[in-house]
């Protein structure tokens, strides 16, 4: 499905026939597809967009990244198609969408009765659909993974 004007984004990535996103790697719709589990490929435009994509491929291993021209920076359908393709055929494809799976459960964790995430050690932050609530959970998100990973326990602060 394309779609050329507004579509309720988050609706949508929670279906449970959604196989892929592709996405131009802004943070809001990367963590709503981390939040709802969906592998991705990274199609970045412009500024930061091709810093998330690296994250998203090489760090986290949740997307396949499509592959632009050298010449002018243009990406073909024939290119879509196959990173496609990747993401939903592949040997590599089935681990993407493991570990998208695997963040998913980890952010409900986070997110749910007894999870890591506080403020001021005692209350809940609950996600809030504003690009503020977004970037700060997506910060939150990122060191639990980090710091996960390393068997730390942090309390995190608003």
């Amino acid at each position: 499905m394309v779609v050329r004007s507004w579509a309720p984004q988050v609706a949508v990535l929670r279906k449970e026939a959604e196989g892929g996103f592709v996405t131009h790697c802004r943070w809001n719709s990367v963590l709503e597809a981390i939040v709802a589990g969906v592998p991705m490929v990274a199609w970045p435009l412009y500024a930061e967009q091709h810093m998330n994509r690296n994250v998203m491929v090489k760090d986290l291993r949740i997307a396949v990244a499509v592959e632009e021209r050298e010449r002018d920076g243009s990406v073909s359908g024939d290119e879509v198609e196959r990173e496609v393709r990747e993401l939903m055929e592949s040997e590599h494809g089935r681990e993407i969408r493991h570990e998208s799976l695997k963040m998913k459960n980890m952010a409900s964790a986070a997110l749910g009765e007894s999870g890591s995430f506080f403020c001021c050690g005692t209350t809940k932050v609950y996600w809030l659909p504003s690009y503020h609530s977004l970037m700060c959970f997506l910060v939150l998100f990122l060191s639990y993974l980090f710091l996960s990973t390393c068997h730390a326990r942090a309390t995190y602060v608003c």
